[in-house]
């Protein structure tokens, strides 16, 4: 995970969100409803694919630029990237 200009490695546990895994850890990370309607915890994937639980919020073209909700987001692939901005 990219965020402040650093690059933090988590480890994931299969089934967590990418922002279960950030809280645990230890990264702080925006979010707000966790119900992936209101974009709060919105972060862009640069490695890999994520597969959403929910999304009322992002667009076909947000998708497609990479963007995706962490707290609706599970990696799909061994190594999953994400860089959050801010």
């Amino acid at each position: 995970m990219r965020w402040g200009g650093r690059i933090h490695h988590l480890k994931y546990h299969r089934g967590e969100t990418l922002l279960d895994t950030m809280r645990r850890g230890g990264v702080w990370a925006p979010s707000n409803c966790e119900q992936g309607v209101c974009g709060t915890c919105m972060v862009r994937r640069i490695k890999g694919s994520v597969a959403l639980r929910q999304n009322h919020v992002l667009s076909d073209q947000d998708l497609a630029a990479g963007f995706t909700l962490a707290c609706q987001g599970v990696p799909c692939d061994s190594v999953c990237e994400i860089e959050l901005e801010g």
